[in-house]
Order: C-alpha cells, then structure tokens, then sequence
C-alpha cells in the first residue's frame, strides 16, 4: 500500500504489511476513521495457507495489528471484506481444503 505524501502524489511511502510469501488474495476496506483494514493469505507451505487480517492503526499503515482469522488450510485463491455499520468485518472466503465457500462474521469491530 503506497500512503502519498504530497497532494500529487510525487513522493511515499510504502510499509511492508507482511514479510515472507503471501498469496495473490487480498481485500481492504477503509474503516469510518479512514483507516484500512486488509484481510490476506500468508502462504506457510505448498497448499497451506492462514487467512490473515491486518488492521492499520495509522494512515500508512506503518504500525497496526495482525492476526490469523482462518488457519492452517488453503484460503489463498478468493476472498472479500465488507464492514458492517456498526464496524464488525464480514469475510467471505473460498476453502479449498474442503471445497466450500465460507463467511466469517466478526463479534467485533477487532475480529477477535
């Protein structure tokens, strides 16, 4: 993610969210304090991946909370994120492992 620094965008500054292999599956939504939330694959293995949540707690996403939503299985083809009015994220994601399509609502805006 790339946070511009200047009104034209001329310079930035781009964080690592997550070192080490991830998959090409990646959703975001910005929060109502304009603040992204990204969900992810973490690639661990060959057909073994954790479906990830980011959760920035700035504007560049520089420094937040990372946690697994989903792991252990094969999460990394397909995923999307919305955010309820009241902040919980909803997660929909395709588990390979078993063939099926999941939903994940969170009890909470942390989707702890």
């Amino acid at each position: 993610m790339t946070d511009c620094a200047d009104a034209i965008c001329s310079s930035s500054v781009q964080p690592t969210l997550s070192t080490g292999a991830t998959s090409k599956t990646v959703g975001m939504k910005l929060r109502d304090n304009e603040l992204p939330l990204i969900v992810y694959g973490a690639i661990l293995a060959a057909n073994q991946t954790d479906l990830r949540l980011f959760d920035c707690s700035n504007s560049n996403c520089s420094a937040g909370s990372r946690r697994t939503i989903v792991g252990n299985g094969d999460f990394g083809t397909s995923v999307a994120l919305a955010l309820r009015d009241d902040g919980r994220p909803v997660i929909a994601y395709y588990d390979a492992t078993n063939d099926d399509l999941r939903l994940r609502v969170c009890a909470n805006p942390e989707c702890l």
